[in-house]
């Protein structure tokens, strides 16, 4: 086996990334946020999809030397996981209404999801995250698998992974400007 990846294997992984992260997320958030058709939904949603294919296509002719500790752009797993936590905290249940407010932040969630993600603002990746860790790596690894284990046993699982969604997201760019600066 060749243990390089192949031109096949890349574009086939970011396929199965826009299937993933891309429109995964868009047809749920769709069928759990909103009764009927919105147009205005509808097209951010789009707009949302048009930006994570943009971004992994952006990630797949970015030279590899570029991308150290970071990524230009947040990746497309975190918009479409911080959309998929959003989507566990306010799924519909049965007769129970969702908040008139959740599908307008749902839509500006969306839109700043999409900007980020053809941004050129750094976000951190597996090789930044150990470093800035360094020999800590391992437990803070262990600390968030213990608190995402007891989330699923209080069944706040939603609310723990957005909330860590949104740790990733505003604070990533942040280490990634001091890591630059070491």
């Amino acid at each position: 086996m060749n243990p390089l990846p192949s031109e096949f294997g890349k574009e086939l992984d970011s396929l199965v990334d826009v299937v993933s992260f891309g429109i995964a997320p868009s047809i749920l958030g769709y069928t759990f946020i909103y009764k009927d058709f919105y147009l205005f939904a509808s097209l951010a949603l789009f707009i949302y999809l048009f930006c994570s294919v943009m971004r992994l296509a952006r990630y797949n002719i970015t030279p590899k030397e570029s991308l150290v500790n970071c990524f230009y752009g947040l990746p497309t797993t975190a918009s479409g996981g911080t959309l998929a936590s959003f989507i566990l905290i306010y799924r519909k249940k049965g007769l129970i209404e969702i908040p008139q407010f959740v599908p307008v932040v749902f839509v500006f969630m969306i839109l700043v999801l999409s900007l980020l993600m053809i941004s050129n603002v750094r976000y951190l990746n597996l090789d930044g995250l150990k470093q800035f860790f360094g020999k800590n790596t391992f437990w803070v690894a262990l600390v968030l698998g213990i608190i995402v284990i007891i989330s699923f046993l209080f069944k706040k699982a939603g609310i723990v992974f957005f909330c860590l969604f949104l740790i990733y997201l505003i604070f990533s760019p942040f280490v990634v400007k001091r890591l630059n600066n070491l």
